[in-house]
């Protein structure tokens, strides 16, 4: 009985050493304007939502307007990805690089019309 939980300790304490754990990764804030691809123009009531993270899929459970000015702000984490939608224009995504260490970043993210085919985000750094 006594090598039985001897042998039963160590399968349990193996266990918890064979479970590789990823490091969490820090939540940013990303903030940013949706502008038009053709005029620069604010885009109003488009939605921006994370739609690939390595953790769970967030696209059911939320997304963010833009306001009258075009402007977002949603939390994020390196390595997801952002999708911007609106009616009468080509979805376009935005990836965040996965060894960003800041913990707040702003974009630029044009989005075209369907007519258009281009399409561009500038990366613009806060200090």
């Amino acid at each position: 009985m006594k090598t039985f939980v001897v042998a039963l300790v160590l399968l349990i304490g193996f266990q918890g050493f064979s479970q590789s754990a990823k490091p969490a990764k820090k939540q940013i804030q990303l903030s940013g304007v949706l502008v038009t691809g053709d005029s620069l123009k604010a885009v109003q009531g488009a939605s921006i939502k994370i739609t690939k993270t390595d953790s769970i899929d967030y696209s059911y459970f939320f997304s963010v307007p833009t306001d009258k000015d075009g402007f977002f702000v949603l939390m994020a984490k390196p390595g997801d990805i952002i999708g911007f939608k609106k009616e009468g224009y080509q979805d376009a995504n935005y990836a965040i690089a996965d060894t960003l260490t800041v913990s707040h970043f702003s974009i630029v993210q044009i989005i075209n019309s369907l007519s258009d085919t281009a399409q561009k985000s500038i990366y613009v750094p806060k200090k």
